[in-house]
């Protein structure tokens, strides 16, 4: 996870009552984020389960974000912390309010910063959001700035307003201006990953529902206005949209969504002998889709409804015979994510 700054340094003048920018020279630095190496991996069983990921090594060079009354200097982009098979990278930010000289301190008054956070994990950036830092000002000269940027309290919360859809013709989720496979697509890998509507995704929901699932996506394709749109409800599965993936080369067997009654959980497990494996590692997680991998405790039948490997799926069953170790009792290979 990284974050991204936005915009320009805004400055409460207590004096004015009014925001605007920063005295000439002032600033405030942001260190703590680290930088990525140019060495990113896209192996998908050396990333538990990511699109992409980093070598070990490929942080620790600290980098700064500088926000300015002309803008960002300096890095608009830095790692923020990143989590993999091998633990957690725990990284400490600070805010220093300075001048272009780096010397600390700075005129009384309230201080805004926008952001946003990014990762690799997801494709879209998240909402952008302020940081308001308070320079030596007391409650009420505090409140007078919160009211001129966010308004008077209401004394009822009215509700949320619905996500604007952006212009374009329903099911055209990409916004390229025509409806196809591409967006049936979009729809679905959507639905199996549980999103939530928002104003960043409501095109998703062609049905206006406030929800999205398969028939949105079904919706989508009677809409289609291209050619190629005659293919299944469920997407081809793939390495992005199934919940188990195999590597041949590896022995690796990564289950990116296992759900064992109430719970969901994220596993991999690694072929030790002929259709034995062993688990390397398990760790609690959310539902990430549609159908996940089931596991039946008091049998200790672990179903997998769709493995990928090498461009093929399979129906497999494997059972748990102690000490860690699961044989595979079933392997049979289908067309798609269902059958």
């Amino acid at each position: 996870m990284g974050y991204r700054a936005l915009g320009a340094l805004k400055y409460w003048d207590p004096a004015l009552s009014s925001w605007g920018n920063p005295p000439h020279g002032i600033q405030i630095a942001l260190f703590g984020g680290l930088e990525a190496s140019a060495e990113v991996l896209n192996d998908f069983s050396k990333c538990a389960g990511q699109l992409i990921c980093f070598s070990d090594g490929s942080f620790g060079i600290d980098g700064s974000t500088i926000f300015s009354a002309e803008g960002i200097l300096g890095k608009p982009e830095l790692v923020v912390d990143i989590t993999n098979n091998n633990g957690i990278l725990h990284t400490h930010l600070s805010f220093f309010l300075e001048n272009q000289q780096g010397e600390i301190g700075g005129p009384v008054g309230a201080y805004l910063v926008e952001m946003q956070l990014i990762s690799n994990a997801r494709f879209f950036p998240s909402e952008p959001f302020l940081i308001l830092f308070n320079a030596g000002l007391d409650e009420t000269a505090l409140a007078a700035a919160l009211i001129a940027l966010a308004g008077k309290p209401s004394d009822t919360d009215p509700d949320p307003p619905r996500p604007i859809l952006p212009a374009s013709i329903p099911g055209d989720v990409d916004l390229d201006s025509d409806v196809d496979r591409i967006d049936v697509a979009l729809i679905l890998l959507a639905a199996q990953n549980n999103e939530q509507v928002n104003p960043g995704n409501a095109m998703l929901d062609v049905n206006d529902d406030g929800v999205i699932d398969r028939t949105d996506a079904s919706l989508a394709k009677d809409l289609c206005t291209l050619r190629l749109c005659n293919i299944p409800i469920i997407a081809p599965a793939t390495v992005l949209n199934v919940a188990a993936v195999y590597d041949q080369n590896t022995g690796i067997l990564n289950l990116n969504d296992i759900q064992a009654s109430n719970q969901h959980y994220r596993a991999q497990l690694q072929l030790q002998d002929e259709n034995i494996f062993v688990l390397n590692t398990v760790q609690i997680d959310k539902p990430r889709y549609a159908i996940p991998v089931r596991y039946d405790i008091e049998s200790g039948i672990l179903e997998i409804p769709s493995v990928y490997t090498q461009g093929k799926n399979f129906k497999a069953a494997l059972r748990n015979i102690g000490e860690d170790r699961f044989r595979l009792e079933q392997l049979t290979e289908i067309g798609g994510v269902f059958e």
